[in-house]
């Protein structure tokens, strides 16, 4: 009788722990009976009316317009946004569904991250979904992904209704750019490798050329005189490195090219498979804007240009720091005092003598 009485006293100590714990972790994340519904049911009436995307985080804000069947971004002058990424967006939210009511209590809204998206290091994303007249047709604060997946394997996201206090999890997923240049993607990528030539002109004037050689290395074709203050010699690595300006080029913020400027500097990258892109800096105001274009030289190179073409055209570019160091190394920094490597072929007599410096202070 008394062990069975231990037993029982033993179940009610468990079960007050298990209220406790509840009763204290339901003061933050309060939760409502899992069901899923439509989160917003009148939407989705509405859906083919959204012709606007308003996009607030903190590290970015967007404004993206449809036009036609392409997305623009009205804040950056109306450049395209990538393919499907807007109408991605804009179809996420119309299918979210309501899995159950979290917390009330504005200081757990950082947690799940559907605080104020102004807040600096917030992961909040708000989003406005606007009509063809840019009125709201909805606005929804977009949070973290919930660590858990739904029992049926799908992923869940917490989102809050600026209009509401109370954040909700939802079925389904809103994977935003986490970066304004994001929207876009890369203007284009050609390897260093491809690049065969390359050309610099500064105030008009041919400043230097390189072309590279069989053996990989650029050598150089002209070089200005006033530019040979750190030497004669091309450097191959540094040349190298202003070719890697064309790798994975993506934008910081974009605006229609301005006419009628001659540019300070011009490069030209003459590229496999056919290919001349120009990259031209306008002026040395900061941020530095750089416009392209590109023809083809081949025919097997038409494509290429188009493609490139097609993303550049009439556009001036804010690029990030890698890509601005590359097109702006001043060009006496591209010259050596010294040739490149000696070559040697196999079975050659090597006269050390002639080898510059190795036997200064004499043989040891």
């Amino acid at each position: 009788m008394q062990q069975k009485s231990i037993i029982l006293w033993a179940g009610v100590a468990v079960v007050a722990l298990l209220g406790a714990a509840w009763a204290v972790s339901s003061e933050g994340m309060q939760q409502g009976p899992a069901s899923v519904a439509s989160l917003l049911p009148d939407l989705q009436s509405q859906a083919t009316d959204v012709a606007g995307v308003k996009v607030r985080t903190a590290a970015y804000e967007i404004d993206i317009q449809k036009q036609g069947d392409k997305w623009v971004a009205t804040s950056q002058e109306g450049y395209p946004v990538r393919d499907g990424t807007a109408q991605q967006l804009v179809s996420a939210v119309v299918g979210f569904k309501a899995v159950e009511a979290k917390t009330r209590d504005a200081d757990w809204y950082a947690q799940i991250g559907v605080d104020d998206p102004a807040t600096a290091g917030s992961s909040a994303k708000a989003v406005s979904l606007l009509d063809s007249q840019g009125k709201p047709i909805e606005d929804i604060i977009i949070g973290n992904l919930s660590e858990l997946p739904r029992p049926d394997g799908s992923m869940a996201t917490y989102v809050r209704l600026p209009s509401s206090d109370e954040a909700v999890l939802v079925q389904g997923t809103a994977l935003l750019p986490m970066k304004l240049a994001d929207w876009f993607g890369e203007l284009f990528s050609i390897p260093g490798s491809q690049v065969a030539r390359v050309a610099i002109t500064e105030q008009g004037k041919p400043a230097l050329s390189a072309k590279r050689g069989e053996d990989g290395r650029f050598v150089r074709e002209t070089v200005d005189p006033q530019y040979e203050t750190n030497g004669t010699f091309v450097n191959d690595a540094a040349i190298k490195r202003v070719t890697q300006g064309l790798a994975s080029v993506s934008i910081m913020s974009v605006r229609p090219a301005k006419e009628g400027i001659s540019p300070i500097r011009s490069i030209d990258f003459e590229v496999e498979p056919g290919v001349t892109i120009h990259a031209q800096i306008a002026d040395a105001t900061q941020p530095l804007w750089v416009r392209f274009s590109a023809e083809a030289t081949k025919p097997e190179g038409k494509d290429l240009a188009d493609k490139i073409s097609a993303r550049v055209n009439g556009w001036e570019f804010q690029l990030e720091g890698a890509r601005v160091n590359a097109f702006t190394t001043p060009v006496a920094n591209l010259m050596q005092k010294d040739s490149e490597p000696i070559q040697f072929e196999p079975g050659q007599s090597i006269d050390l003598q002639s080898i510059p410096g190795l036997m200064q202070g004499g043989a040891r």
